[in-house]
């Protein structure tokens, strides 16, 4: 599967955790760290996520919604991204999400894992929202 530019941009909608790679990718290392995302507020954590891949090392930049309030914001108004950057979303329970596009500017992919790191369901180019009601995209399951 080729990962494209919208991949990587929304990463990762993570059940306890961290984005894994895509299709055959295998093992995903989340490393703490980076201030080079300074693209959102300055209260925001800044990582990187690397994917490896059979023949390839990726990595991304990416801003940590860790609180309800980041996640609630996600990418909202976001009116550009770079290819390799996105949004991690960290959770304390394990069960479906499901997320919307309200008022979010560019279509995103969203990348469901659970706590093994193990996909889930990949969600491509879902398409930004302005009026309500907006569809919903699920993960799986748990």
């Amino acid at each position: 599967m080729k990962l494209s530019s919208k991949l990587i941009l929304t990463f990762a909608i993570a059940v306890i955790g961290i984005i894994v790679g895509i299709g055959i990718f295998g093992i995903l290392y989340f490393n703490e760290t980076s201030q080079e995302v300074a693209e959102f507020d300055e209260n925001t954590k800044h990582s990187k996520v690397y994917i490896y891949t059979t023949n390839s090392e990726i990595m991304v930049n990416v801003d940590v919604a860790d609180t309800s309030q980041k996640q609630s914001q996600g990418l909202m108004f976001r009116e550009n991204m770079k290819w390799n950057h996105g949004m991690l979303f960290i959770f304390d329970n394990e069960t479906i999400l499901s997320f919307w596009m309200k008022d979010t500017l560019i279509p995103l992919d969203m990348i469901f894992v659970d706590k093994t790191f193990r996909i889930i369901n990949i969600v491509d180019d879902a398409l930004p929202c302005t009026i309500e009601p907006c569809p919903g995209y699920s993960s799986e399951k748990p």
